[in-house]
């Protein structure tokens, strides 16, 4: 029932599902667990009571309402510490509303998982200001791989809420600030969900091959991260999910269908010197394909 949930559901909650039931299934860290690997899922400190004796549903509703009471009326005046603060108290509510979502999904409670993922995309999207005033107050002090984490994280926040044309740009500009791993786990992540396993291959490839030290900690790093996400999409695609890499599936259905339309034409013989109409031709063995490119990660 919850894979065909997942194959009827929306572009948008699409990614969030296969992601968490993929890590379930793989038994790792999967996706919305690197954005913060320290967060904190317990209610302290919000008067939501002991997470261990609710129900997912019950934690997000009662995390949501003693946030919300918390939580500063206005931006306006905020400093680095405590924009970063509500950013991380915000993201953990919408990974409280993912558990919910999935909770409701799995009892086939529509109304349920409606509401919980709407809860997930306002507290995402509310992150993610958060984040982004982070970056505006940020201190002196702050490096330039402090500042990129802060917009990978927005980034995130953004993937978390569906926005993924605003996410995209906020890693795009992260990775350009400062290509770490802190930035690659979360880009890759986004990659591969939204662009398909290709396209995180293709920017831990670079990663690595950038890398002058193939056994340093930078280098296993990508390369644990690239094993991950190829082990995920092997779990997709075993699973009916996913089909393998749909770019090299319309590469060849283009070379096919271009072939075709050639054969149809008859503007060259079996020897490809003479067209129908008598006009003298000179031709190569193999058409040109247009074949649809891999998207650029690093512009």
């Amino acid at each position: 029932m919850f894979m065909q949930r997942i194959r009827h559901s929306t572009k948008k909650n699409r990614t969030i599902l296969l992601i968490v039931v993929a890590a379930l299934a793989l038994g790792i860290v999967g996706a919305f667990a690197h954005w913060d690997s320290s967060a904190d899922y317990s209610t302290s400190g919000t008067g939501a009571g002991e997470s261990a004796e609710l129900t997912a549903a019950q934690l997000a509703d009662q995390y949501q309402t003693a946030l919300d009471a918390s939580a500063p009326a206005s931006m306006d005046g905020l400093d680095y510490a405590t924009a970063s603060t509500n950013a991380n108290k915000y993201m953990t509510l919408a990974r409280y509303a993912v558990d919910a979502m999935n909770e409701a999904s799995s009892g086939n409670n529509i109304e349920g998982t409606t509401k919980y993922t709407m809860m997930r995309i306002d507290a995402a999207n509310k992150a993610a200001e958060y984040f982004q005033k982070a970056i505006d107050e940020a201190p002196d002090t702050l490096n330039k791989a402090g500042i990129a984490s802060l917009m990978a994280d927005k980034g995130y926040a953004k993937y978390y809420a569906g926005e993924n044309d605003e996410a995209r740009a906020a890693f795009e500009e992260a990775y350009e600030t400062n290509p770490g791993i802190a930035v690659l786990e979360k880009y890759s992540e986004f990659l591969f969900s939204v662009d398909g396993y290709s396209a995180a291959e293709e920017l831990l490839n670079g990663f690595m091959d950038a890398q002058t030290d193939k056994s340093g900690t930078d280098y296993t790093s990508a390369k644990s991260l690239l094993d991950q996400w190829k082990a995920m999409e092997d779990y997709y695609v075993s699973s009916g999910i996913r089909t393998p890499d749909s770019s090299d599936e319309e590469s060849d259905e283009d070379t096919e269908a271009t072939g075709e339309d050639t054969e149809a034409s008859g503007e060259t013989d079996e020897t490809g010197e003479t067209t129908e109409d008598g006009a003298s031709e000179e031709t190569t063995e193999d058409a040109p394909v247009d074949e649809e490119t891999e998207p650029d990660v690093n512009e």
